[in-house]
């Protein structure tokens, strides 16, 4: 999700980390003048998967469609953007919360994390979502709310430091569907 908000900054000639630009920016825009896609949210064989290459396709049409961008225009697909990413996070959270609830009688809560757990808006959206399940919500300080990759690092640094090597034998896997996990495979 990070990474989606990074491109369309970029695009929007915002800089760099994208994410609190964008959510400023969206701040001073309407959300509902541009309809942007809404990818996989209606396929039923798929209820916990999503995917934003057709949403990060869909801005980067608008905008090369749209250029020069006035400064109405950035802020309203600014604002476009982060209204549907917080759709489609609520989407698929609350499919997850309803199995685990379901599977989990005594699930504690609903954590976000990572960089876009910082934006107000993605956070609002998930509050009510978690709330409309009777889940709790949680979320860490603002300034606990990094990019993923840091958390990443100090594992590795940790195993570093306890002396845990591990083998470089594992191959890189960008793309791993949850469907091709084996149990306790994690």
């Amino acid at each position: 999700v990070g990474e989606a908000f990074d491109k369309t900054a970029k695009l929007l000639d915002l800089p760099y980390p994208g994410g609190p630009n964008i959510e400023i920016l969206a701040n001073q825009g309407d959300p509902d003048r541009f309809e942007l896609p809404r990818p996989l949210l209606k396929d039923p064989t798929k209820p916990f998967t999503f995917s934003l290459s057709g949403l990060k396709t869909a801005v980067r049409t608008l905008i090369l469609g749209r250029s020069p961008l006035t400064p109405k225009d950035k802020a309203d697909i600014a604002a476009s953007f982060q209204k549907t990413i917080g759709i489609i996070l609520a989407n698929r959270s609350s499919k997850a919360l309803a199995y685990a609830k379901k599977t989990f009688p005594n699930l504690k809560g609903f954590v976000v994390a990572g960089g876009v757990a910082a934006n107000q808006s993605i956070r609002h959206i998930l509050s009510q979502t978690a709330n409309a399940y009777e889940i709790p919500f949680y979320a860490p300080p603002l300034t606990l709310c990094t990019d993923n990759a840091a958390f990443v690092a100090w594992t590795g640094i940790e195993k570093l430091q306890n002396q845990q090597y591990d083998s470089l034998s594992i191959g890189a896997r960008p793309r791993w569907p949850l469907a091709d996990l084996k149990k306790g495979a994690v």
